[in-house]
């Protein structure tokens, strides 16, 4: 599936350092998927002792947006 970013998303990552091939590595290979509010998703997978999370939801043509995308060292709040 095609992945687009949204700007807000975009700036997100560029300012947190986390490259488009750490997102996609999570949206491919996720620890774990859990379904947020307003048809969105929080794809999350734990690199070193943090917790990668990707916002994201899926439009009618399949293409995955990503909203938004952090890093956090709460890995047990987070972990399913």
């Amino acid at each position: 599936m095609p992945v687009i970013f949204t700007r807000h998303g975009l700036q997100q990552a560029l300012g947190r350092d986390i490259t488009r091939d750490e997102i996609t590595e999570v949206l491919a290979s996720p620890d774990s998927t859990i379904t947020g509010t307003g048809g969105k998703f929080i794809a999350q997978k734990k690199a070193g002792d943090q917790l990668l999370r990707v916002v994201h939801r899926v439009d009618e043509h399949g293409n995955i947006i990503v909203i938004t995308v952090y890093k956090t060292s709460k890995v047990d709040k987070y972990s399913t």
